[in-house]
């Protein structure tokens, strides 16, 4: 067994480590604890809380913005590669965004509810 491991999360600050920690010893993976966009943006140096932490407004907003802008993209290239599919217009693409994100809010919220996690300040004040 390596016992050489380094801490993935060193990098952020110790609230977010913590947060991390308590997401883990309640049964939420390291996936769903801190997700590709989530730890893209950490590399960037945007502290976002991890999701499950996040009020449900803010994370629907900044998932329908990523999958939005994401989703328009993909469209648009294909309709350059193939000019005789249509891409979707910008209404669509703010729709498919709006649909996602509060999909996903939904989703953490529910989960957040099941495991019973606390909210954001009692789990950073909690002594180590």
């Amino acid at each position: 067994m390596n016992t050489n491991v380094q801490n993935p999360w060193a990098a952020l600050p110790a609230t977010h480590q913590k947060a991390l920690l308590y997401l883990q010893q309640h049964g939420v993976s390291e996936m769903d604890a801190a997700p590709a966009i989530f730890r893209l943006l950490w590399k960037a140096g945007v502290m976002v809380r991890p999701p499950h932490f996040v009020p449900a407004f803010r994370l629907a907003i900044g998932h329908a913005l990523y999958f939005g802008i994401v989703w328009s993209s993909l469209m648009q290239i294909i309709h350059l590669v193939s000019p005789t599919i249509r891409a979707p217009g910008l209404f669509a693409s703010i729709f498919a965004g709006i649909l996602f994100g509060n999909g996903m809010a939904l989703i953490y919220a529910l989960r957040k509810r099941r495991l019973q996690l606390a909210d954001w300040q009692t789990v950073i004040q909690q002594p180590d």
